[in-house]
């Protein structure tokens, strides 16, 4: 990230950097889609810890860099979900549908009730 806000800003230090709010946000917005873009692995998890860091290096730009938790929101957004799509309205209805019919009949009174 230090060579990224030196190169961006053109010898500026990250520290230095800090120091300026609203360049700071544009700056480290600009890291963020680049660490998206850039297709040698940069890490979501990574970048936010970034960020992170450099608000716990400089407190004063805590809530400033409104543009840059964007971006990484957007980049969280677009990454695929690993997590099972829900079902469908119709086959969820037939499958409730379905277990209350078994149930239904069932021989034992206990288990129709439940």
């Amino acid at each position: 990230m230090q060579l990224f806000c030196v190169h961006e800003v053109g010898g500026l230090s990250l520290r230095r950097l800090l120091k300026h709010p609203h360049l700071a946000d544009r700056v480290l917005a600009k890291y963020v889609v680049n660490r998206h873009l850039d297709n040698r692995g940069s890490t979501l998890s990574t970048v936010k810890h970034d960020l992170l860091g450099c608000q716990h290096l400089s407190p004063n730009i805590k809530g400033h860099l409104k543009t840059a938790w964007e971006k990484l929101q957007v980049w969280e957004e677009k990454r695929r979900s690993k997590l099972r799509p829900p079902w469908s309205l119709p086959l969820w209805l037939f499958m409730t549908g379905l277990a209350r019919a078994h149930g239904r009949t069932a021989a034992n009174k206990v288990a129709q009730r439940e």
